[in-house]
């Protein structure tokens, strides 16, 4: 375990740029989150370029509860454990292990209280000023020289926004049919992207 934190600490640091602030470096991005757990930078090292778009919130992971889809209100990073903890409403607070890689950087959802209050975890949106490709399906943007993605690693995880609460098993195939347009699922293939 000590040899693979060392091998991480090169890639990847912390730090609090102020005190209401957490920012993750990796090799060529750097991450910025808010005190109150939002996204505040997705910032290209290499140009100088902060892709965020602060045309809307950006919070981390949202949680929606009795219908109503709550952003946390504080966030507090354990640097020793690389756990992110986020506070919401109701004393709901998610655990979030952060791991970063050289070119990205993990979060998963290890824990939250009151699971039984929880009726859908969100993960984003994050605006960006990035549209040369767009793929909601799986969840990823792409500008001239650089991309942000939302990977899922298991069936509970989507890349886009969820049509509806229960939206963790498959989709239709859009690909499947000849007008792109219909995204109606009556008599459509359903596949996990």
């Amino acid at each position: 375990m000590k040899t693979l934190l060392l091998l991480l600490l090169p890639l990847c640091h912390s730090c609090a740029r102020s005190s209401h602030e957490m920012t993750l470096f990796l090799t060529s991005f750097r991450l910025s989150l808010s005190s109150s757990g939002s996204v505040t930078e997705w910032l290209d090292l290499q140009t100088g370029v902060d892709y965020l778009a602060r045309t809307a919130p950006a919070a981390l992971l949202s949680v929606l509860m009795a219908g109503e889809l709550k952003e946390p209100l504080a966030a507090r990073y354990e640097k020793n454990s690389n756990m992110l903890f986020l506070t919401y409403s109701n004393d709901i607070e998610a655990c979030v292990q952060v791991t970063c890689k050289d070119k990205y950087v993990t979060f998963e959802l290890m824990s939250i209280t009151k699971l039984d209050t929880i009726e859908l975890v969100l993960w984003g949106p994050y605006p960006t000023s990035m549209n040369r490709v767009i793929g909601e399906t799986v969840g990823v943007v792409q500008g001239e020289s650089f991309a942000l993605g939302i990977q899922a690693l298991n069936p509970k995880t989507l890349g886009g926004y969820p049509w509806n609460e229960n939206d963790c098993m498959p989709q239709i195939d859009i690909f499947d049919q000849d007008d792109l347009s219909d995204l109606s699922e009556q008599g459509k293939r359903s596949v996990l992207y």
